[in-house]
């Protein structure tokens, strides 16, 4: 008896031998309960959860996370092509001291996606955790990994008005772990950094 809550399992020697066949497998299948490399999410009362932790059992609560409401946009404000606006905290004068720009890094963002903008490149991979089908394309219903995605490299041609991150040069990759409310899981997160 008692109320169920999802909470993430590290799998061990321990595990298995406590929890037995539920670690091992489900049935029916529910997407809901996610498992990744070494560890699971099971469905277990507060009194469970506390007797696999006394054994040593590795048991974290698979909380909600939310990166809060969507960014307001910038395309509207009217900034001097050469503000500094445009150029996301100066960007450009630290590569010029560094006399790098992060050519030869791959940069990965673990957000609610990566959507498509003038100063962004096409990432050279994309996963979406939140949608069942892996071909869906690149997508941010929410804004907030583009903005990241931006102030990490954004590769515009400050000149022309676009704009410039810190690692314009950056090969850049997309894992949308949140949804377009900007919510998930920790398990969702979990997934997206094993997927990168």
């Amino acid at each position: 008896g008692g109320k169920k809550s999802q909470f993430i399992v590290v799998e061990s020697p321990k595990a298995r031998q406590l929890l037995g066949m539920r670690l091992a497998g489900r049935a029916p299948f529910n997407p809901n309960l996610q498992q990744g490399n070494g560890w699971r999410v099971l469905e277990l009362t507060a009194q469970e959860a506390s007797a696999l932790r006394a054994s040593g059992v590795g048991v974290y609560p698979n909380k909600r996370i939310s990166v809060g409401p969507p960014p307001k946009p910038t395309t509207n404000i009217k900034a001097p092509r050469t503000s500094l606006y445009r150029d996301v905290h100066g960007a450009s004068e630290l590569q010029k001291e560094a006399g790098w720009d992060g050519t030869g890094v791959t940069l990965t963002i673990i957000d609610t996606g990566i959507g498509v903008h003038d100063s962004l490149m096409t990432p050279a991979k994309f996963d979406d955790v939140k949608t069942e089908s892996p071909t869906d394309p690149q997508s941010d219903g929410h804004g907030h990994g583009t903005h990241c995605s931006g102030s990490s490299s954004a590769r515009g041609e400050l000149a022309a008005g676009g704009i410039r991150g810190m690692a314009p040069g950056a090969t850049l990759q997309g894992v949308k772990v949140l949804d377009d409310r900007g919510s998930g899981s920790w398990a969702d997160v979990m997934k997206g950094v094993e997927g990168a």
